[in-house]
């Protein structure tokens, strides 16, 4: 319920599953009553006068739907491509595309802060005392 004098909210309320619903405690005065759910447009039953402890019945408010509804969705996702955890981190050699194909130096050249130099040494962030550690499922 919003006042009708500056439409400031006042009360508000969700309905029970059959569709009824009750507002309690609202003092005396003139009101708005605004009535809205997701997929329909909003309704407005205006200029509501209630005096003090009055009941209302506003009878059956009927909602149109709204033009706006979604479509299908569908949802996809995909596996992390690294786990990091305290002492090691692991990569899965199929989510590096330019590596397809090819062969574990390719991969180990896609990992994040590691380094091949031309005599095949490894290195991660400059240091060269890690071991590297390749599987497959």
């Amino acid at each position: 319920m919003l006042n009708a004098k500056d439409s400031v909210v006042v009360a508000g309320t969700v309905t029970k599953p059959n569709g009824t619903f009750s507002i309690t405690k609202i003092n005396a005065g003139n009101f708005i009553v605004k009535v809205f759910f997701i997929g329909y447009e909003t309704k407005y039953n205006g200029n509501v006068v209630l005096g003090n402890n009055q009941e209302l019945n506003l009878n059956t408010i009927a909602l149109k739907p709204s033009g706006k509804f979604l479509g299908q969705v569908t949802v996809t996702g995909k596996r992390q491509t690294n786990n990091n955890k305290i002492d090691k981190q692991t990569y899965q050699a199929n989510q590096f595309e330019s590596a397809k194909g090819g062969s574990a130096v390719d991969v180990l050249k896609n990992l994040p802060s590691v380094t091949l130099n031309g005599q095949g040494d490894i290195s991660l962030r400059g240091s060269n005392g890690f071991l590297v550690l390749l599987y497959s499922k």
